[in-house]
């Protein structure tokens, strides 16, 4: 009897020393997979925001998008403002400027919205799009058109993933957060311009 009992425990000893080490290497095996999977979607990430820069870079260099401010940033942070009725779009050599302001709609301006309109002819547009691990920088001058305000508007303009940008008016440095998106697909309202 003795000797069947040293058995079962020299057994069971054996079993769990084995189940012990198959534990060990399956937590081996487990994270070495995500490591695999964690380069993989390192990988996926990577590919997606290439897609996505030459996406843009292409809207970019067609001369047929649109960038609408949802924000304005002040001296306090930011102010939000309607995509609507505040935008910059180009559409070949044309260029429409649009800004309107939340409370002024009440106040009389050229263009019935509360703000500015201003359209013109593109003169320059320098773009400088190397890598995509970087934003796109767009540097654009705008002449406006004859009774469309004086001088010239020179806007920059940063296009980061997903379309998300930043234009700066050099002018009056007034910087202005939004989207980019296709020509086509954007819904502007646009005041008068005289």
């Amino acid at each position: 009897m003795k000797k069947t009992t040293w058995s079962v425990l020299i057994i069971l000893i054996m079993v769990f020393t084995a189940s012990h080490v198959w534990a060990q290497e399956s937590v081996k095996s487990s994270a070495d997979k995500k490591k695999l999977t964690k380069s993989e979607k390192k990988k996926l990430k990577e590919e997606a925001e290439k897609a996505d820069w030459e996406k843009y870079n292409q809207l970019i260099e067609s001369r047929q998008f649109v960038f609408q401010a949802t924000d304005i940033y002040t001296s306090s942070g930011t102010a939000p403002l309607d995509q609507k009725t505040n935008f910059f779009y180009v559409i070949g050599d044309d260029a429409v400027i649009q800004l309107t302001f939340m409370g002024l709609q009440s106040v009389p301006t050229s263009n019935g919205l509360g703000g500015i309109t201003s359209e013109g002819k593109v003169t320059k547009f320098n773009l400088k799009a190397d890598n995509f691990k970087k934003p796109i920088r767009v540097t654009i001058t705008v002449k406006p058109l004859a009774g469309q305000g004086g001088g010239i508007h020179q806007l920059n303009l940063t296009i980061f993933g997903d379309g998300y940008a930043e234009l700066l008016l050099s002018r009056n440095n007034t910087r202005l957060k939004g989207i980019v998106i296709p020509a086509d697909e954007a819904k502007i309202h646009q005041g008068s311009t005289r």
